[in-house]
């Protein structure tokens, strides 16, 4: 009668073990599975005849199987269980999250029997956690953006004052002063520069305030050598080779976002060439016609071309696809915002272009623009 009541009991037990939402397995000391219930299956995808007897690593997703099992057996040696968070995998590859808590069995005498395994699968969770942090570091982050916005227009404001207190003077030595033609051609310099800079600082309000822009034609030509001129004085330790299309469409866009795209592609170039190197732009004309565009996104009609190419240190595949994400770098903390690059897509993007990204690890990157043209 008492071995019938212990079977039923038994049979009662393995029947909650088998229903239960959680996944069970249980490991021999052999290292190998002895039990698995149907919650297990469904969380893998393997039919109890493919686990068992089989070695509990290949449910294992992560890369430290030695630590791991090294923190699992030192946890359960020192207080009879193990709990924490680890990476799995299922039959079909799928890395995903489990909670598990694991537990040892022993006889009367102490010795262990095997270790039963309770998992549960976090991964939405996980992902969800994921999620809002990264939320919230970007809500951080914009806080922080807004603040420096707020004091970038103040020293906007004051560095073009001292712009026109700086230009009202050499009008003043053009004016007063008889002057030969050197330090005439000195002064038209210094004018030239003053508006350049007077136009920078207005781009800068335009861009933290989100005012409209001025559109008008640009010949891309003459703008990219005129910035090319500009970044090669700061630049002795990088050679800028041009190669101009003399025929090249119009463009209609901003001037100044423009410029600021180009600046921003020169410095990305030169921050790749640490010890120095080579930077070639070239411009062309393009037509995509309806079975040559690569995404909806991208319309068919002419284009103007611009590549920036850099002889740098290139990227590798992982850091090429989130090149143009809000603030994310490879630069030190302190050394760089993460926005440069998300700029250069965002004005872009706004004139109804697109832009493509080749690189190389050591050898180089090469970004294509395209802008919509008129003829």
């Amino acid at each position: 009668m008492k071995d019938k009541q212990s079977q039923e009991q038994i049979n009662f037990l393995a029947a909650i073990l088998r229903s239960t939402p959680v996944s069970v397995i249980a490991v021999n000391m052999d290292g190998k599975i002895e039990y698995i219930n149907v919650s297990t299956e469904k969380m893998y995808g393997y039919t109890s005849e493919e686990l068992i007897g089989r070695d509990p690593v290949i449910l294992y997703g992560g890369s430290e199987v030695e630590e791991t099992w090294g923190r699992i057996m030192a946890g359960i040696k020192e207080q009879g269980f193990w709990r924490g968070e680890m990476l799995n995998k299922r039959k079909n590859g799928e890395i995903f999250y489990i909670q598990m808590s694991i537990y040892a069995l022993l006889d009367s005498d102490g010795k262990y029997l095997s270790l039963v395994g309770f998992q549960e699968d976090i991964t939405d969770r996980k992902r969800a956690e994921e999620e809002r942090k990264r939320l919230e570091e970007q809500f951080q982050k914009a806080q922080k953006m807004e603040a420096v916005a707020v004091l970038a227009r103040g020293v906007a404001h004051d560095f073009n004052n001292i712009l026109n207190i700086i230009h009202g003077h050499v009008s003043l030595l053009g004016r007063d002063f008889t002057i030969n033609e050197t330090q005439n051609e000195h002064l038209e310099r210094i004018e030239e520069m003053i508006h350049r800079g007077a136009g920078l600082v207005r781009q800068f309000l335009n861009f933290t305030r989100g005012t409209k822009n001025k559109i008008s034609p640009i010949d891309l030509n003459s703008l990219i050598a005129e910035s090319t001129e500009m970044f090669g004085s700061i630049t002795s330790d990088i050679q800028i080779f041009n190669d101009y299309d003399q025929a090249l469409w119009v463009v209609e866009a901003d001037s100044g976002q423009i410029e600021q795209v180009l600046i921003n592609l020169y410095l990305n170039a030169w921050q790749a060439m640490a010890e120095g190197g080579e930077l070639y732009i070239k411009t062309a004309n393009i037509t995509i016609d309806k079975t040559a565009g690569k995404s909806e996104e991208i319309l068919p009609g002419n284009y103007v071309k611009v590549t920036v190419t850099d002889t740098g240190i290139g990227m590798d595949r992982e850091t090429e696809a989130r090149i143009f994400e809000p603030y994310f770098t490879t630069k030190e903390a302190g050394e760089g915002t993460g926005l440069g690059l998300t700029s250069v897509y965002r004005i872009i993007k706004e004139y109804k272009g697109f832009i493509e990204v080749f690189s190389v690890k050591d050898k180089g990157t090469t970004f294509s623009i395209y802008l919509p043209a008129t003829k």
